[in-house]
């Protein structure tokens, strides 16, 4: 597996029905997610709504390959972490319906590793292959 550069979930996809959500009164189902989206705050999660365990969230990471120094990737964290909260680029994203996220390179890397244990089991569940 590839170092992981230091972001986690540096950008996680919340409700991209936000933006279009006012110009029509439909009622959103809720975010794939397991928290609630700040730009929907009144929106039940899918797992609030009945269904235990739901969450098919999105994410964008940076990753760097393995042989990069540990300063490398702790400068690459510190750099993205410092743009993720620029109220710019805070506002870009959530226009979006994106929320940015950010940690250590180490809690990163347990998400991925958290991820991929969940859907290793769904795709042996339900007997995928690939193609």
């Amino acid at each position: 597996m590839a170092k992981v550069a230091g972001i986690s979930r540096n950008k996680r996809q919340r409700q991209s029905a936000a933006p279009i959500t006012p110009l029509r009164p439909p009622r959103a189902a809720g975010p794939r997610c397991a928290r609630r989206a700040r730009s929907l705050p009144d929106v039940p999660t899918i797992e609030e709504s009945g269904v235990p365990g739901f969450d098919v969230s999105s994410h964008f990471g940076v990753l760097a390959p393995r042989a990069t120094s540990r300063d490398a990737v702790n400068k690459l964290n510190s750099t993205i972490v410092q743009a993720l909260r620029t109220l710019d680029l805070v506002h870009q994203y959530t226009g979006f319906g994106v929320e940015p996220v950010s940690s250590s390179p180490e809690a990163y890397a347990q998400y991925i590793r958290t991820k991929i244990a969940r859907w290793k089991e769904v795709v042996k569940a339900a007997r995928l292959k690939p193609e």
